[in-house]
């Protein structure tokens, strides 16, 4: 159902866009009233006519198995023969068609083409009843899909975009190129086909001479494009050009798909590139689902359709406020989010979003935010105003926690557990010794306690800090985006903090250690972390960058006296029930901010 919405909002849109168009160009021979009659009952009508929906060009890009390709597909089908009026054999020769005009495909992988194709090939075989009386059973020949399905790297491209090819003697070669690979689609013999792979590898030749002679590519360039076989599905072309392979000159239509989800190492063979000509290259940790999301809107033409369901980390997390700049320079116009829970990935636990946005030079405009079933309007002029252009709506309580005069940063010292767990575990043993501190790990923090006595001693020599000798808050570093509650901490001494944890102390004595302690373990916190956060991460730089009130030792005193009580009940009985007394700590803080009853429910519930 993720693949029928995202293919039905795509064309939706794009028939939006395609009846405006008509209706701008018909304008001089119609009344306006007329047009905007006309342009309602195409958008009303279940079954738009074949010529709007034959006339799309849709690319996945990264298309894996062919699911959404094969959604396009269905639904254009369903579009035009709602009623399923048509014959099989008739059914068998539209899929054909649509595969012929509308369907592009590209995957790094050979294997991904191959099943793509495959997927193809059951779909049309559905179309075709065999009859025993008729030569082959009456089984018309499978289309020859090398030319539809590429096996390249669609985020490495070599030529310059719309620069290249305008001379007349290079696009008569492209449309020659263009017609013979029709041709082979459906080619029904090994003669045929070997004919017009044959012309298609000469016509190439003349191309890269006709284009290298025009100063548009280098004679290495050159001669890479001219290695490339469209018919050999086995091997996979380290760049992608559209015009060049699928001879569309001014971008698709529509983008569509669910591009990986990969962060790249530092020596990762195509980095270097993806540096130099990506923005989302630049700075930080590159994740190739944000590069397809740029060359993606690269790929359309103006009012193209881009649909992506990605991981939902984009639309709040530090390092991609790039990607959200790119995107809001477009026209977003919807972003759902799934959390983790709703598993829309059966063998993957992975927080998503899919995103919809337009290729159009708008900067203020609406678009449509749902989370947890909760629609929000959100203005693009709004974000742009915000450095951090986090796409999310705002309530009154986040409001008045933005309201404070300071944020933790000011008042603690913050750090990562100083034990690398993962690269110092050959250091670990399970008995104390002289010299040898517990360590502690992320999973054994719980409010106000650490659950599971330590296990494993880790040598102080190999820290280099001396933060044990210091009491101090640590809390769970890795916690599950879909907990109801994220920030666990309590107060320690005398250990050593894994990286899985985080740990803080106050900058001066004007804020107690137990009064941070009952802030960081209230509802209210949690509430604003949850807001922003949607990664599987609790970063000590996100923490100190929560809004706290100014208060004076006399008003934090009702919470440290609650905190040490609650410190009390648990040495007697760990399994102390606290929550009476951590309920009187969450509302001296809800007092702290503000807040109203009204909003303390929102938070409570």
């Amino acid at each position: 159902e993720i693949v029928d919405y995202m293919v039905n909002e795509a064309l939706d849109s794009y028939l939006q866009n395609y009846s405006q168009k008509n209706s701008q160009k018909n304008s001089q021979n119609d009344s306006q009233d007329n047009l905007q009659n006309d342009s309602q009952k195409d958008l009303q009508n279940d079954s738009p006519n074949d010529s709007a929906l034959l006339q799309c060009k849709i690319l996945d890009p990264a298309c894996g198995s062919g699911a959404f390709p094969c959604g396009v597909m269905n639904e254009i089908m369903r579009r035009i023969d709602p009623d399923k009026k048509l014959t099989q054999q008739e059914r068998y020769h539209k899929k054909l068609e649509i595969l012929k005009k509308v369907i592009y495909c590209v995957d790094i992988q050979s294997m991904a083409v191959q099943i793509s194709s495959l997927r193809f090939f059951l779909a049309l075989i559905q179309e075709i009843i065999p009859d025993k009386k008729k030569d082959n059973y009456g089984i018309e020949p499978l289309p020859n899909l090398e030319t539809k399905f590429i096996c390249a790297n669609a985020l490495v491209s070599l030529t310059k975009e719309k620069e290249k090819l305008q001379l007349q003697n290079i696009k008569t070669i492209v449309k020659q190129l263009q017609l013979i690979r029709e041709q082979h689609l459906v080619a029904n013999t090994p003669q045929d086909k070997k004919r017009l792979q044959g012309d298609d590898k000469n016509l190439r030749k003349l191309l890269s001479a006709a284009m290298e002679d025009a100063g548009d590519l280098s004679h290495e360039t050159a001669e890479l494009l001219l290695r490339w076989n469209p018919y050999d599905q086995t091997k996979s072309t380290p760049f992608f050009d559209p015009h060049w392979m699928f001879g569309i000159e001014d971008g698709f239509d529509i983008v569509i798909g669910n591009p990986p989800y990969v962060v790249l190492s530092s020596n990762f063979h195509n980095i270097e590139f993806f540096h130099s000509h990506y923005r989302c290259g630049k700075g930080g940790k590159v994740n190739l689902y944000k590069l397809f999301f740029e060359k993606g809107l690269k790929l359309l033409k103006q009012n193209g359709i881009l649909t992506f369901i990605t991981p939902n980390t984009f639309i709040s997390s530090k390092d991609s406020v790039i990607l959200r700049q790119i995107l809001l320079e477009n026209q977003i116009k919807e972003i759902i989010e799934y959390a983790e829970k709703d598993k829309i990935f059966e063998h993957i636990t992975q927080a998503v979003a899919i995103t919809l946005v337009m290729v159009k030079d708008e900067k203020d405009y609406y678009f449509k935010h749902v989370k947890s079933g909760i629609e929000t309007i959100l203005s693009s002029k709004i974000i742009l105003q915000n450095k951090g252009l986090f796409f999310k709506g705002t309530n009154s309580i986040i409001e008045k926690i933005k309201k404070q005069n300071q944020k933790f940063d000011s008042i603690i010292f913050g750090w990562q557990g100083e034990i690398n767990v993962s690269t110092k575990k050959e250091n670990f043993i399970a008995q104390e010794k002289n010299g040898y501190l517990p360590l502690i790990r992320g999973n054994q923090i719980e409010y106000y306690q650490i659950i599971n006595k330590p296990v494993e001693f880790c040598p102080i020599i190999i820290s280099n800090r001396n933060h044990y000798k210091l009491k101090r808050i640590v809390f769970q570093e890795v916690a599950n985006a879909g907990l109801e509650r994220r920030i666990k901490a309590t107060i320690l001494e005398n250990v050593l903090c894994g990286h899985t944890t985080n740990y803080c102390f106050p900058k001066n004595k004007d804020y107690s250690l137990e009064y941070i302690l009952g802030l960081l373990n209230s509802k209210i916190l949690n509430y604003w972390f949850k807001y922003y956060n949607q990664t599987n991460h609790v970063p000590i730089g996100e923490i100190k960058q929560i809004p706290v009130p100014v208060t004076s030792s006399n008003k934090q005193q009702p919470i440290i006296t609650l905190v040490n009580k609650i410190y009390s009940e648990k040495s007697k009985n760990p399994n102390a029930d606290t929550i009476k007394l951590e309920s009187k700590i969450d509302r001296l803080v809800y007092e702290l901010y503000d807040l109203t009853e009204d909003e303390i429910k929102i938070i409570e519930g």
